[in-house]
């Protein structure tokens, strides 16, 4: 299932949560990792992957 909202994954309990940046996955983590860009932001992301601050703010 792909989906925007992180909402759903209170009903759903995914295996993995993959982030897409241009259609390539960038970044894969469990659960807790939409817990962690609904809480912070996509901004989080700077934290593992190398993407530049105008990319992570355009998300």
């Amino acid at each position: 299932m792909i989906t925007h909202y992180q909402r759903i994954l209170k009903y759903l309990h995914p295996d993995f949560v993959h982030v897409y940046v241009d259609g390539k996955i960038v970044y894969t983590g469990d659960a807790k990792l939409a817990e962690e860009i609904e809480e912070k932001g996509y901004t989080v992301l700077s934290e593992y992957v190398d993407v530049d601050a105008n990319t992570v703010k355009e998300w």
